[in-house]
């Protein structure tokens, strides 16, 4: 993307050290640009739902619940039983993958969703065969345990701003401000859940303070902001001062030569639509869900109105907030080109 004859260059990497590595060489190499490098925010949000499960109780929870969907899944007439229960031709049940982190949440909402047509099944039918081997033993006595329901719902209830932050990353026009908003819920979630203790919400909530820090650029925090669909949602007002000043930094190198009056519009604006007043006022039809969530048409709507907080907006939302695409696009062809199919042709 060119500003003013400036080269804008965007590069995210879900290695730190690589990125790292790319934020120096490209900022050397482009001394008559602007390089705006990060680290692949689908990717830390991984790492944060592992830095969860990697709590000795929430992952013999989560354990405790993938036996229950690994029996379910096993025993078709325990399956068929609980379907006719429910109603249903069939439930679904996954099983998670540690590749894929937000499958665990899916596996949760499975058994949990079963959780009273299970214990009836198991009450009704005792004395059928496939209910009287040892890993139906083992299943009974956990869903007999009041506790774990308990505790399983409160795990789940943390891992749904991970899989809400998944979707979002499977969205074409997704930007870092969602992604964000979606970490500022799960530190909600993780604050007043009852599932950790004390220690244990200190020792996670350290770990993605860390990781905020570390891979979380000023753009991301300027996409946090100019994303109308969430306008910096969570963030307090000195939070929204800070991002404002990195705004004003970031717009005097998109255009070395603003003048006063321009630098004092970008402020303006920026206030305006912080409160939705003046042009951004709460009851205009720029507030439309048909503009507002194609962030890219909003402000491009606005360039009259607002050149320069329109321009800065353009340039900060362009930018890939992850490389999840691209991580998908390589396990489908390592799916397919695989050993057994080494001599597959582009005909073949």
């Amino acid at each position: 993307m060119k500003s003013n004859g400036k080269l804008m260059l965007n590069f995210v990497s879900d290695s730190a050290s690589v990125y790292v590595k790319a934020r120096r060489l490209l900022t050397q190499a482009s001394e008559s640009g602007i390089t705006l490098t990060g680290a692949c925010l689908a990717h830390q949000s991984n790492l944060l739902v592992k830095d969860l499960m990697a709590i000795s109780r929430v992952w013999n929870i989560v354990e405790q619940v993938v036996t229950i969907a690994s029996f379910i899944r096993r025993s078709v007439a325990l399956r068929s039983s609980i379907s006719r229960y429910m109603g249903r031709e069939k439930i679904p049940m996954w099983l998670p993958s540690e590749t894929r982190w937000y499958s665990f949440s899916e596996t949760l909402k499975h058994v949990i969703n079963v959780q009273t047509a299970i214990q009836v099944v198991f009450v009704q039918e005792a004395s059928k065969p496939h209910l009287n081997t040892a890993s139906a033993c083992t299943v009974r006595t956990i869903i007999n345990e009041k506790q774990f329901w308990e505790d399983t719902k409160a795990i789940y209830g943390l891992l749904k701003p991970y899989y809400v932050i998944t979707a979002i990353s499977e969205l074409d026009n997704t930007s870092a401000g969602l992604i964000l908003s979606g970490w500022m819920w799960l530190k909600l979630e993780l604050k007043k859940t009852t599932a950790l203790n004390a220690d244990e919400k200190s020792l996670v909530l350290s770990k993605m303070q860390r990781r905020t820090e570390n891979y979380v650029e000023h753009h991301h925090l300027l996409a946090w902001v100019l994303d109308p669909r969430v306008r910096g949602c969570g963030l307090n007002k000195t939070g929204k001062r800070l991002v404002r000043d990195l705004a004003k930094k970031l717009f005097s190198k998109i255009e070395p030569n603003c003048t006063d009056g321009s630098a004092f519009n970008l402020i303006k604006h920026w206030l305006d639509y912080d409160h939705k007043e003046g042009i951004f006022d709460a009851e205009s039809s720029i507030w439309a869900p048909c503009l507002t969530s194609r962030p890219a048409l909003f402000w491009m709507d606005l360039a009259d109105d607002s050149p320069e907080l329109s321009k800065l907006a353009r340039a900060v939302l362009s930018c890939v907030p992850h490389a999840a695409s691209c991580e998908r696009l390589w396990s489908c062809a390592a799916a397919t080109a695989t050993k057994s199919r080494n001599r597959l042709t582009n005909k073949s």
